[in-house]
């Protein structure tokens, strides 16, 4: 059996033999028995180690778009009793220069939760971003500052337009014409996102032309110019390789930090662990635990996820 993949616990427990490539060519190739994690991370990124000491928090380039949003600690986004298609109610607040994540599996109604707070689809309850109440298209969501990075591309990439002009998509609401654009200024934030997250693209090229990883590297990337106070991420890493991931959960620490505040959607606990101050556990459309500091880690998810599975009988 020949097994291809980027997860690192995967390679070290499932084959007998670990062959690395790396740009085209084999970088590695031991018995699995003779690896560590550490030893992988230096044969897939040639040196440049990603630092999983801690809580996985890596090393990268800095972020464009992260410059200081203040230090003001009122909350960013508040949540009540807030419900939709397959989750709620959810009650939720999260301040300035927090990472909260939202843990849990395919149908678990996290998917949906961050979609309809960006308002794609119907909800009930009250939502405010800053201290001011939020309503309407997703479009009117952005100008009030709101991000949203779904987890399906096609839904938000245009795959003819060229990789330039996705990248400027989050300000085109705002613009009534093509021919106002800067299409110097969008070249550059582009060029500045490429070179950033290493995308293996150049911005002239067609979306379609990028894999799906280089594309969800250019989703997260196009809104960081717009220093949003909320951004809301559904499966952030969702095809992108392990270099790429550690500069997406670098880029998304970088926006914490500099003040705003971060929604993370993910069915990995570890980038949830990488990631996040605190967690919230969700099963059948229910927060069923809120887990932070030391509580969080790997092992403390999957089993909140296990026990609210056996409760609810799912």
């Amino acid at each position: 059996m020949l097994y291809v993949s980027h997860y690192l616990d995967d390679m070290l427990d499932v084959p007998d033999n670990v062959t690395v490539i790396r740009d085209g060519r084999v970088a590695a190739c031991r018995s699995a028995r003779d690896l560590s994690e550490a030893d992988l991370l230096a044969a897939m990124l040639g040196g440049q180690g990603l630092d999983h000491a801690g809580n996985g928090r890596t090393t990268a380039p800095t972020t464009p778009g992260a410059e200081s949003l203040g230090e003001n600690t009122q909350a960013v986004l508040g949540v009540v009793e807030f419900s939709g298609a397959g989750f709620g109610p959810i009650n939720l607040r999260i301040d300035r220069g927090e990472c909260v994540g939202l843990y849990g599996l395919h149908g678990s109604g996290a998917e949906s939760l961050l979609a309809a707070l960006f308002g794609v689809t119907p909800s009930r309850g009250q939502v405010t971003v800053n201290g001011r109440a939020i309503s309407g298209s997703p479009a009117k969501r952005a100008r009030r500052g709101m991000a949203f990075v779904s987890g399906d591309r096609r839904r938000t990439l245009i795959s003819d337009w060229s990789v330039a002009m996705n990248h400027a998509l989050p300000s085109l609401p705002s613009r009534p014409l093509f021919a106002h654009l800067d299409f110097r200024r969008v070249h550059r934030e582009t060029r500045t996102t490429i070179d950033a997250y290493s995308v293996v693209g150049e911005p002239d090229q067609a979306m379609r032309t990028l894999s799906g990883g280089n594309q969800q590297k250019v989703a997260l990337g196009r809104w960081l110019p717009q220093r949003p106070s909320l951004l809301m991420l559904q499966e952030p890493t969702l095809g992108v390789d392990v270099a790429g991931r550690g500069r997406i959960h670098v880029g998304i620490r970088e926006v914490a930090a500099a003040g705003a505040a971060v929604l993370i959607h993910s069915t990995d606990p570890e980038e949830i662990v990488a990631t996040c101050d605190r967690a919230l556990v969700l099963v059948n459309g229910r927060v069923h635990r809120a887990l932070g500091g030391d509580t969080l880690n790997v092992e403390s998810l999957e089993e909140a996820t296990r026990s609210a599975s056996r409760h609810s009988g799912t």
